[in-house]
């Protein structure tokens, strides 16, 4: 069995981590409401997870950033 790239796609606002979340084969999308009032700044990245970088890619497509 291979084992397939795990990452944790982490959202920051103005430098400060807000959330770490999973992204892997059997999670390959994420859904997340952030409070982004006030901030200046939001960098999505992605840090390798369990496994190191086997198989280890990713795509952002379709990103929504929705501002009331």
């Amino acid at each position: 069995a291979r084992a397939w790239g795990r990452f944790e796609v982490v959202l920051s606002t103005d430098g400060i981590v807000r959330a770490r979340l999973p992204l892997s084969a059997s999670t390959p999308e994420i859904d997340h409401e952030l409070d982004l009032a006030g901030a200046r700044e939001l960098t999505i990245t992605l840090e390798t997870g369990e496994f190191g970088r086997v198989h280890a890619m990713a795509e952002l497509r379709e990103a929504l950033i929705a501002i009331d």
